[in-house]
């Protein structure tokens, strides 16, 4: 069992929904085992203020636009984050939505 103090120096770390509640634990959490992290986010200023609180010497969050309610939108960040990193170590699917009606999105899901 790996201890609480496990290193993720090296790794490469995607989170959506990090903005807020556990996803914003858990980037805190692993920026500071050393994680390079990619904070997928719908409020891409949420997002960069974030990155600018979880910053270390040379190493900055990146932000990636995402609203995960759009497959189009969804393309074109895998496209991005593929452009950036050669792999992902760890993808945490954080993001969510309670809807209390029956909705559908742009894509008819």
């Amino acid at each position: 069992m790996a201890s609480a103090e496990t290193t993720m120096t090296g790794k490469v770390c995607a989170i959506t929904g990090p903005t807020h509640g556990i996803g914003r634990a858990l980037a805190a959490a692993l920026a500071a085992r050393g994680a390079r992290l990619i904070l997928l986010c719908r409020d891409e200023s949420a997002g960069n203020a974030l990155a600018s609180e979880l910053a270390r010497e040379n190493d900055v969050p990146v932000v990636v636009q995402v609203d995960l309610a759009s497959l189009s939108s969804v393309a074109r960040a895998a496209d991005r984050v593929s452009s950036l990193v050669p792999r992902l170590d760890v993808l945490v699917n954080n993001a969510g939505v309670f809807n209390q009606k029956r909705r559908e999105t742009g894509d008819g899901f």
